[in-house]
């Protein structure tokens, strides 16, 4: 029997990770400051109010690492415990620039009418 609509396939590989939000807000964030994986956790929570869980931040991170948008050392935790602390690279930076110089004034329109509709001052992290 023939399929009416072909089935699509799906593959890891498709597309442009920097199309997806959430690669955007973690390069962003280690363009402040490098970060192991549970603090990227806990920053995204505080800041975005979203929560992502490790299965689906370290496949974000092993992805931008092969694209060569961020680096990683394993660095000595506490006791015997050993954490990955990640860092940008050059291309992850002009990766967030880019992002900045196209939606950045769309994004300024967006929290001041969330603040005028509020009437409150938001604090946006910088």
């Amino acid at each position: 029997m023939r399929r009416a609509f072909p089935r699509r396939q799906m593959s890891k590989r498709a597309g442009n990770p920097l199309l997806n939000i959430n690669y955007l807000l973690i390069l962003w964030m280690l363009s402040k400051a490098p970060a192991h994986g549970y603090e990227i956790l806990l920053k995204f929570s505080d800041l975005f109010g979203r929560r992502v869980t490790s299965g689906a931040l370290y496949p974000m991170l092993y992805k931008m690492e092969r694209l060569g948008l961020i680096f990683s050392e394993v660095a000595r935790g506490t006791g015997n415990r050993t954490k990955r602390i990640y860092y940008i690279k050059d291309s992850g930076l002009e990766a967030v620039a880019d992002f900045a110089s196209k939606f950045g004034d769309f994004f300024d329109f967006m929290v001041n009418a969330k603040a005028s509709h509020y009437g409150q001052a938001l604090r946006v992290p910088v």
